[in-house]
């Protein structure tokens, strides 16, 4: 539990940076930032497959183990691969999708949670709405809107993180 929590402040941390790189360099930002998001996103998911496997018990679902850390691994390998002049479409795709997932997650799996949790839910699936609606505005645009977005989840992330510490 503590190791995920620490991985959720280093997520908000590389978050928040990336968001101010793509905000200096919206176009060309986006093929470096596809490359290291895909690294990390493949480093993770296979980090996370080898940990529950050497974790797992006869109880344990396969799917809840094993199902979010393989698509994330192909997610990351998705993004190496069209990194190139798709790399404006590629990004926000799945960044916009990964947005909504993390939003209704967070709000289906606390629904006991604090408001501000509930209201940092909600905005994070809107955002991941504007992403996507935005995609075909252009990758200078998107690029920048993506930056100022990626900034706010890092920044909330990183919040969520210090109130949950507690």
């Amino acid at each position: 539990m503590k190791q995920n929590n620490i991985l959720n402040l280093i997520l908000g941390i590389i978050l928040f940076i990336i968001g101010i790189a793509l905000l200096l360099n919206p176009v060309g930002g986006m093929e470096v930032i596809i490359l290291i998001l895909g690294i990390i996103m493949i480093a993770y998911g296979a980090i996370t497959i080898i940990s529950n496997y050497s974790k797992r018990t006869e109880n344990s679902g396969v799917f809840g183990a094993y199902t979010v850390p393989i698509i994330v691994a192909i997610l990351g390998i998705l993004l190496i691969a069209f990194r190139g002049p798709a790399a404006g479409i590629v990004l926000p795709l799945i960044v916009g999708i990964w947005m909504i997932v993390n939003g209704v997650i967070s709000l289906t799996t606390a629904p006991n949670s604090s408001m501000a949790s509930k209201i940092l839910s909600i905005i994070t699936i809107i955002l991941g709405v504007v992403v996507l609606i935005c995609m075909a505005a252009g990758a200078n645009f998107l690029g920048t809107l993506l930056g100022i977005f990626l900034i706010i989840f890092g920044i909330i992330t990183v919040v969520q993180w210090f109130s949950g510490k507690k």
